[in-house]
């Protein structure tokens, strides 16, 4: 979950490709692929991203 929330914290595309529900893409994503999103517990796959979008400043990030 940890990998999960700096992935999803520090990369645009892969919070465009989650943002999205576009996870077929993760098949072809080196950073982040589908067996280390499908690692994440369901319940926590929804909650991160809603996390990171309310209380992380993506600028810093960027």
């Amino acid at each position: 979950m940890k990998y999960y929330f700096t992935a999803y914290a520090s990369n645009h595309r892969l919070r465009d490709i989650i943002d999205g529900k576009r996870l077929v893409e993760l098949n072809n994503y080196a950073v982040f692929n589908m067996s280390d999103f499908k690692a994440v517990p369901s319940v926590w796959r929804d909650r991160i991203p809603e996390y990171v979008k309310d209380y992380v400043p993506l600028n810093q990030f960027m």
